[in-house]
């Protein structure tokens, strides 16, 4: 959580000519662009296991929805000027060591069709036999998430519920009546838990099991577009919070900022995806 004020120091150096609410949203925006099919984020992982459509397939048949995201607030946010872009010294290839792992776990899942759990595991081991020294401090930290894995287990403990009492079917039923379809559902509550709870996996974790439940299995990554969608839009998105104060900004600013190019890549999701 709040990982965007990983990146906002960067943008604070680099984008000098920027106003701070133009720092604020172009972090935020571009942040989480990946997010729409980036094949490392827990809620993909999620969404893959609730569905049953492997990882690969699933990060390969978002990737429109990414091209259009980044395309839509590049064109916001920069109009049609475009970067320069020059070779890395060697200080400077070393400093992407990092970034590097991180796309390699990407690589060896989409190209070369890893299962997820073992693409990390080669790269995470690699990055960890470079750096010895930080292997238990890195131990140390992951201990101290042990919620996530309650917070997975509790999900899929609804899930199962949800399917073995037929609570998914009575829920149907119940927004049936309301007069909302399984497609409505996939969009509006998505969007709202988002909202609500501002965390990807979360928001998939609650969703998406009720869509699958009212017979929605098509809808699954229609689901998690708008999952996100709904994350990107919520007042309590701790990377929305803390890069707002870092930049001292106007969180709703940053919100109306993105307004229209979120709006263009849910429209693009929901004609790619129905």
């Amino acid at each position: 959580p709040g990982g965007a004020m990983f990146t906002a120091p960067m943008i604070q150096d680099i984008g000098k000519d920027m106003t701070n609410l133009e720092k604020t949203t172009v972090n935020y925006w571009f942040r989480h662009t990946l997010e729409f099919f980036w094949p490392v984020y827990p809620a993909m992982y999620l969404l893959s296991s609730l569905s049953g459509i492997p990882i690969a397939n699933v990060s390969i048949r978002l990737i429109p929805i990414f091209l259009v995201a980044f395309a839509s607030g590049w064109l916001f946010y920069n109009g049609l000027s475009f970067p320069k872009i020059s070779m890395l010294t060697g200080k400077e290839w070393k400093k992407m060591i990092p970034a590097l792992v991180i796309i390699s776990t990407g690589v060896l899942i989409l190209v070369f069709k890893f299962e997820g759990w073992f693409a990390l595991l080669l790269t995470t081991s690699t990055y960890a036999s470079l750096r010895i020294k930080s292997i238990l401090p890195a131990l140390k930290n992951s201990l101290k998430k042990v919620d996530i894995f309650i917070v997975l287990f509790i999900v899929f403990l609804y899930k199962d519920a949800l399917m073995t009492l037929e609570i998914g079917t009575k829920l149907a039923q119940e927004l049936s009546s309301l007069g909302l379809n399984v497609i409505l559902v996939a969009v509006i509550l998505p969007i709202v838990v988002g909202m609500s709870t501002g965390i990807t996996q979360t928001t998939v974790g609650i969703s998406l099991p009720i869509v699958l439940g009212m017979g929605g299995a098509n809808l699954a990554l229609l689901t998690y577009v708008f999952s996100v969608a709904g994350v990107l839009l919520s007042p309590v998105h701790l990377c929305l919070v803390l890069t707002s104060q870092y930049f001292n900004v106007n969180f709703l600013q940053v919100l109306q900022k993105i307004s229209l190019p979120l709006a263009i890549t849910c429209f693009v999701g929901w004609l790619y995806l129905i």
